[in-house]
Protein backbone atom coordinates (compact mmCIF):
# COMPACT_ATOMS: atom_id res chain seq x y z
CA UNK A 1 0.00 0.00 0.00
CA UNK A 2 2.92 2.51 0.62
CA UNK A 3 4.65 1.79 -2.90
CA UNK A 4 1.33 2.55 -4.14
CA UNK A 5 0.41 5.77 -2.39
CA UNK A 6 4.59 6.92 -3.24
CA UNK A 7 3.68 6.37 -7.08
CA UNK A 8 0.61 7.76 -7.09
CA UNK A 9 2.29 10.93 -5.47
CA UNK A 10 5.20 10.57 -8.05
CA UNK A 11 2.22 10.52 -10.64
CA UNK A 12 1.31 13.94 -9.22
CA UNK A 13 4.43 15.56 -8.90
CA UNK A 14 5.26 14.47 -12.39
CA UNK A 15 2.37 16.67 -13.81
CA UNK A 16 3.83 20.28 -12.01
CA UNK A 17 6.96 19.39 -14.39
CA UNK A 18 4.75 19.94 -17.38
CA UNK A 19 4.94 23.58 -19.19
CA UNK A 20 1.66 22.94 -20.70
CA UNK A 21 -1.09 20.40 -20.08
CA UNK A 22 -1.54 17.81 -22.87
CA UNK A 23 -5.12 17.23 -24.56
CA UNK A 24 -7.64 15.22 -23.52
CA UNK A 25 -6.90 12.56 -25.80
CA UNK A 26 -3.73 12.33 -24.58
CA UNK A 27 -5.11 12.13 -20.75
CA UNK A 28 -7.56 9.29 -22.01
CA UNK A 29 -4.97 6.95 -23.40
CA UNK A 30 -3.35 7.50 -20.21
CA UNK A 31 -6.15 6.15 -18.26
CA UNK A 32 -6.88 3.57 -20.60
CA UNK A 33 -3.15 2.39 -20.04
CA UNK A 34 -3.41 2.49 -16.66
CA UNK A 35 -6.48 0.32 -16.94
CA UNK A 36 -4.61 -2.37 -18.67
CA UNK A 37 -1.44 -2.71 -16.27
CA UNK A 38 -3.92 -2.83 -13.53
CA UNK A 39 -5.38 -6.01 -15.55
CA UNK A 40 -2.03 -7.21 -15.66
CA UNK A 41 -0.96 -6.05 -12.18
CA UNK A 42 1.41 -3.89 -12.52
CA UNK A 43 0.31 -2.02 -10.12
CA UNK A 44 3.41 0.40 -9.32
CA UNK A 45 2.97 1.58 -12.87
CA UNK A 46 -0.85 1.45 -12.71
CA UNK A 47 -0.94 4.20 -10.01
CA UNK A 48 1.47 6.41 -11.05
CA UNK A 49 -0.95 6.54 -14.38
CA UNK A 50 -3.59 7.62 -12.11
CA UNK A 51 -2.22 9.84 -10.16
CA UNK A 52 -1.46 11.42 -13.54
CA UNK A 53 -4.53 11.58 -14.87
CA UNK A 54 -6.00 12.49 -11.71
CA UNK A 55 -3.58 15.86 -11.45
CA UNK A 56 -4.54 16.86 -15.11
CA UNK A 57 -8.20 16.87 -15.02
CA UNK A 58 -7.55 19.00 -11.76
CA UNK A 59 -6.15 21.31 -13.73
CA UNK A 60 -8.03 21.20 -16.73
CA UNK A 61 -11.19 21.81 -14.53
CA UNK A 62 -9.37 25.21 -12.82
CA UNK A 63 -7.93 26.50 -16.00
CA UNK A 64 -11.36 26.07 -17.50
CA UNK A 65 -13.31 27.86 -15.34
CA UNK A 66 -11.16 31.52 -16.23
CA UNK A 67 -12.10 34.67 -17.67
CA UNK A 68 -12.19 34.53 -21.51
CA UNK A 69 -9.80 36.98 -23.08
CA UNK A 70 -12.49 39.02 -24.71
CA UNK A 71 -14.00 39.99 -21.94
CA UNK A 72 -11.29 41.39 -20.08
CA UNK A 73 -11.59 45.16 -19.48
CA UNK A 74 -15.17 45.09 -20.54
CA UNK A 75 -17.88 46.97 -17.32
CA UNK A 76 -19.59 43.62 -16.46
CA UNK A 77 -22.96 44.03 -14.19
CA UNK A 78 -23.01 40.76 -11.79
CA UNK A 79 -24.21 39.62 -8.72
CA UNK A 80 -22.97 37.23 -5.64
CA UNK A 81 -21.73 36.68 -2.38
CA UNK A 82 -19.19 38.07 -0.55
CA UNK A 83 -17.34 34.43 1.11
CA UNK A 84 -14.13 34.55 3.29
CA UNK A 85 -13.15 37.47 5.59
CA UNK A 86 -12.37 40.90 3.46
CA UNK A 87 -9.14 42.11 3.56
CA UNK A 88 -9.37 46.05 4.62
CA UNK A 89 -6.46 48.62 4.43
CA UNK A 90 -5.84 52.65 3.93
CA UNK A 91 -7.05 52.51 0.04
CA UNK A 92 -9.29 49.28 -0.21
CA UNK A 93 -10.64 46.67 0.47
CA UNK A 94 -10.31 42.90 -0.90
CA UNK A 95 -12.29 39.98 -1.21
CA UNK A 96 -13.34 36.66 -2.79
CA UNK A 97 -16.48 37.08 -4.52
CA UNK A 98 -18.83 34.39 -5.69
CA UNK A 99 -20.79 35.04 -8.49
CA UNK A 100 -24.36 33.83 -8.37
CA UNK A 101 -25.99 36.05 -11.45
CA UNK A 102 -24.54 37.76 -14.51
CA UNK A 103 -25.12 37.96 -17.98
CA UNK A 104 -22.25 36.20 -19.57
CA UNK A 105 -20.13 32.69 -18.46
CA UNK A 106 -18.08 33.75 -15.87
CA UNK A 107 -15.74 32.43 -13.14
CA UNK A 108 -17.34 31.08 -10.17
CA UNK A 109 -14.78 32.93 -8.04
CA UNK A 110 -12.92 35.97 -8.35
CA UNK A 111 -11.11 38.21 -6.75
CA UNK A 112 -12.01 41.78 -6.30
CA UNK A 113 -10.99 44.89 -4.80
CA UNK A 114 -13.39 48.05 -3.69
CA UNK A 115 -11.47 51.51 -3.31
CA UNK A 116 -12.71 53.22 -0.63
CA UNK A 117 -15.89 51.97 -0.39
CA UNK A 118 -17.95 53.50 1.69
CA UNK A 119 -20.03 51.36 3.78
CA UNK A 120 -18.76 48.68 5.18
CA UNK A 121 -17.95 45.33 3.46
CA UNK A 122 -18.16 42.22 5.03
CA UNK A 123 -18.55 38.12 4.77
CA UNK A 124 -21.84 36.73 3.91
CA UNK A 125 -23.37 40.04 2.32
CA UNK A 126 -24.48 39.52 -1.45
CA UNK A 127 -24.40 42.26 -3.69
CA UNK A 128 -24.68 43.77 -6.84
CA UNK A 129 -22.32 45.81 -8.82
CA UNK A 130 -20.08 46.41 -12.09
CA UNK A 131 -16.93 45.47 -12.38
CA UNK A 132 -13.70 45.58 -14.51
CA UNK A 133 -11.96 42.26 -14.90
CA UNK A 134 -8.93 40.95 -15.83
CA UNK A 135 -7.09 36.67 -16.28
CA UNK A 136 -5.27 35.84 -13.38
CA UNK A 137 -1.76 37.14 -13.51
CA UNK A 138 1.20 38.03 -11.48
CA UNK A 139 4.76 38.95 -11.39
CA UNK A 140 6.96 35.88 -10.73
CA UNK A 141 10.06 36.58 -9.70
CA UNK A 142 12.99 33.78 -8.12
CA UNK A 143 12.40 33.66 -3.84
CA UNK A 144 9.37 35.91 -4.10
CA UNK A 145 5.75 35.49 -4.06
CA UNK A 146 4.03 33.77 -6.71
CA UNK A 147 0.79 35.76 -6.97
CA UNK A 148 -0.97 33.28 -9.93
CA UNK A 149 0.18 30.34 -7.82
CA UNK A 150 -1.80 31.61 -5.66
CA UNK A 151 -4.87 32.51 -7.00
CA UNK A 152 -4.51 29.07 -9.49
CA UNK A 153 -4.48 27.01 -5.60
CA UNK A 154 -7.57 29.42 -4.43
CA UNK A 155 -9.28 28.60 -7.49
CA UNK A 156 -9.91 32.09 -8.82
CA UNK A 157 -10.61 32.71 -12.25
CA UNK A 158 -10.49 36.17 -12.55
CA UNK A 159 -9.41 39.63 -10.30
CA UNK A 160 -10.58 43.13 -11.49
CA UNK A 161 -12.09 46.45 -8.93
CA UNK A 162 -15.33 47.86 -8.39
CA UNK A 163 -16.97 50.07 -10.85
CA UNK A 164 -19.73 53.13 -10.76
CA UNK A 165 -19.00 53.19 -6.97
CA UNK A 166 -22.14 55.01 -6.10
CA UNK A 167 -24.58 52.10 -8.59
CA UNK A 168 -23.49 49.39 -6.16
CA UNK A 169 -26.65 47.56 -4.30
CA UNK A 170 -26.55 45.41 -1.20
CA UNK A 171 -28.88 42.82 -1.84
CA UNK A 172 -28.64 40.61 1.53
CA UNK A 173 -26.56 39.62 4.19
CA UNK A 174 -26.58 36.28 5.58
CA UNK A 175 -26.69 35.88 9.28
CA UNK A 176 -24.19 34.59 11.88
CA UNK A 177 -25.78 30.67 11.93
CA UNK A 178 -26.27 30.25 8.35
CA UNK A 179 -22.23 30.50 6.99
CA UNK A 180 -19.03 29.61 8.39
CA UNK A 181 -17.28 33.05 7.17
CA UNK A 182 -20.23 35.12 8.52
CA UNK A 183 -19.25 33.43 11.91
CA UNK A 184 -15.88 34.51 11.32
CA UNK A 185 -16.36 37.90 10.81
CA UNK A 186 -18.57 37.94 13.79
CA UNK A 187 -15.66 36.29 15.91
CA UNK A 188 -13.23 38.80 14.17
CA UNK A 189 -15.50 41.86 15.25
CA UNK A 190 -15.95 40.49 18.77
CA UNK A 191 -12.02 40.21 19.02
CA UNK A 192 -11.51 44.11 17.51
CA UNK A 193 -14.41 45.81 20.13
CA UNK A 194 -11.74 44.50 23.09
CA UNK A 195 -9.56 46.54 25.17
CA UNK A 196 -6.29 45.02 23.25
CA UNK A 197 -3.43 46.49 21.90
CA UNK A 198 -3.22 46.56 17.58
CA UNK A 199 -0.26 44.00 17.70
CA UNK A 200 -1.82 41.93 20.26
CA UNK A 201 -5.09 41.63 18.41
CA UNK A 202 -3.82 41.06 15.21
CA UNK A 203 -1.65 38.01 16.36
CA UNK A 204 -4.81 36.60 18.44
CA UNK A 205 -6.88 36.98 15.05
CA UNK A 206 -4.18 35.53 13.19
CA UNK A 207 -4.34 32.22 15.62
CA UNK A 208 -8.05 32.01 16.32
CA UNK A 209 -9.55 32.78 12.84
CA UNK A 210 -6.60 32.60 10.03
CA UNK A 211 -6.83 36.32 9.40
CA UNK A 212 -3.44 37.61 8.89
CA UNK A 213 -4.61 41.05 7.44
CA UNK A 214 -3.71 42.79 10.51
CA UNK A 215 -0.81 42.37 11.19
CA UNK A 216 1.77 44.94 10.42
CA UNK A 217 4.54 44.61 8.13
CA UNK A 218 7.19 45.28 11.03
CA UNK A 219 5.15 42.31 13.33
CA UNK A 220 6.14 39.89 9.93
CA UNK A 221 9.54 41.26 10.12
CA UNK A 222 10.13 40.78 13.66
CA UNK A 223 8.28 36.63 13.14
CA UNK A 224 10.72 36.57 9.99
CA UNK A 225 13.72 37.24 12.02
CA UNK A 226 12.96 35.16 14.80
CA UNK A 227 11.74 31.98 12.67
CA UNK A 228 8.26 31.90 13.99
CA UNK A 229 6.47 33.09 10.76
CA UNK A 230 5.47 29.66 9.99
CA UNK A 231 3.24 29.91 13.35
CA UNK A 232 1.01 32.20 12.14
CA UNK A 233 -0.21 30.02 9.61
CA UNK A 234 -2.65 27.40 10.73
CA UNK A 235 -1.51 23.78 9.97
CA UNK A 236 -1.01 20.75 11.56
CA UNK A 237 0.69 22.60 14.88
CA UNK A 238 -2.53 24.40 16.16
CA UNK A 239 -4.53 21.76 14.88
CA UNK A 240 -2.50 18.92 17.19
CA UNK A 241 -2.51 20.83 20.12
CA UNK A 242 -5.79 21.94 20.22
CA UNK A 243 -6.64 18.13 19.39
CA UNK A 244 -4.37 17.12 22.14
CA UNK A 245 -5.97 19.59 25.14
CA UNK A 246 -9.45 18.72 23.93
CA UNK A 247 -8.56 14.57 24.09
CA UNK A 248 -6.54 15.01 27.37
CA UNK A 249 -9.95 17.25 28.99
CA UNK A 250 -12.53 14.85 27.87
CA UNK A 251 -10.76 11.75 28.49
CA UNK A 252 -10.59 12.71 32.00
CA UNK A 253 -14.04 14.19 32.76
CA UNK A 254 -15.34 10.69 31.31
CA UNK A 255 -13.44 8.84 33.13
CA UNK A 256 -15.24 10.44 36.29
CA UNK A 257 -18.47 9.38 34.87
CA UNK A 258 -20.67 6.24 35.68
CA UNK A 259 -21.06 5.18 32.31
CA UNK A 260 -19.62 2.35 30.87
CA UNK A 261 -21.30 2.11 27.30
CA UNK A 262 -18.81 3.62 25.38
CA UNK A 263 -14.87 3.75 26.72
CA UNK A 264 -13.27 6.89 27.65
CA UNK A 265 -10.55 7.06 24.49
CA UNK A 266 -13.47 6.84 21.59
CA UNK A 267 -15.66 9.70 23.45
CA UNK A 268 -12.11 11.91 23.57
CA UNK A 269 -11.58 10.91 20.06
CA UNK A 270 -15.11 11.66 18.74
CA UNK A 271 -15.02 15.05 20.73
CA UNK A 272 -11.43 15.56 19.88
CA UNK A 273 -12.54 15.67 16.54
CA UNK A 274 -15.35 17.47 16.26
CA UNK A 275 -13.58 20.00 18.18
CA UNK A 276 -10.83 20.26 15.48
CA UNK A 277 -13.12 20.35 12.58
CA UNK A 278 -15.05 23.25 13.78
CA UNK A 279 -11.12 25.13 14.72
CA UNK A 280 -10.41 24.19 10.88
CA UNK A 281 -13.43 25.73 9.85
CA UNK A 282 -13.10 28.93 11.38
CA UNK A 283 -9.32 29.38 10.34
CA UNK A 284 -10.82 28.96 6.68
CA UNK A 285 -9.83 25.23 5.66
CA UNK A 286 -6.72 26.42 4.46
CA UNK A 287 -4.40 23.20 2.72
CA UNK A 288 -1.97 22.78 5.37
CA UNK A 289 -5.26 22.75 7.61
CA UNK A 290 -7.46 20.57 5.16
CA UNK A 291 -4.09 18.03 5.45
CA UNK A 292 -3.55 18.16 8.93
CA UNK A 293 -7.15 16.90 9.37
CA UNK A 294 -7.45 14.47 7.32
CA UNK A 295 -4.34 12.44 9.27
CA UNK A 296 -6.00 13.23 12.71
CA UNK A 297 -9.48 11.91 11.11
CA UNK A 298 -7.59 8.99 10.43
CA UNK A 299 -6.11 8.35 13.71
CA UNK A 300 -9.33 9.14 15.75
CA UNK A 301 -10.96 6.35 13.49
CA UNK A 302 -8.57 4.48 14.67
CA UNK A 303 -9.04 5.29 18.17
CA UNK A 304 -12.61 5.20 17.99
CA UNK A 305 -13.15 1.70 15.83
CA UNK A 306 -10.15 0.57 18.15
CA UNK A 307 -7.67 -0.19 16.06
CA UNK A 308 -4.40 -1.30 16.37
CA UNK A 309 -2.03 1.24 14.36
CA UNK A 310 1.64 -0.06 13.18
CA UNK A 311 4.55 2.76 12.28
CA UNK A 312 6.62 2.68 9.46
CA UNK A 313 9.51 1.68 11.46
CA UNK A 314 7.93 -1.08 13.64
CA UNK A 315 9.13 -4.20 12.89
CA UNK A 316 6.58 -6.81 11.63
CA UNK A 317 8.51 -10.16 13.41
CA UNK A 318 8.73 -8.71 16.67
CA UNK A 319 4.99 -9.76 17.29
CA UNK A 320 3.53 -6.23 17.88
Amino acid sequence: MLVSVLSFFLGVLFCQQWAALPSILSIILSLAFAILMAHFKYWRIAFFLIGLVYAFISAHDVLSNRLAFELQGKELLIQGEIIGLPEYNAQRVRFDFKVTDTSVPLPDKLRLSWYYPKQEVTAGQSWQFFVKLKQPHGTFNPGGFDYEKWLFIRQIGATGYIRRVGEASLLDTKTFWSSISVLRQRLGDILSGQDISSTSLALIKALSIGDKSQISVQQWQVLSKSGTNHLMAISGLHIGLVAGMVYWLVFKCWLRLPSNRHSAPQIAASVAFMAVLFYAALAGFSIPTQRALIMLAILMLSIVIRRHVKTIAENPGNGA
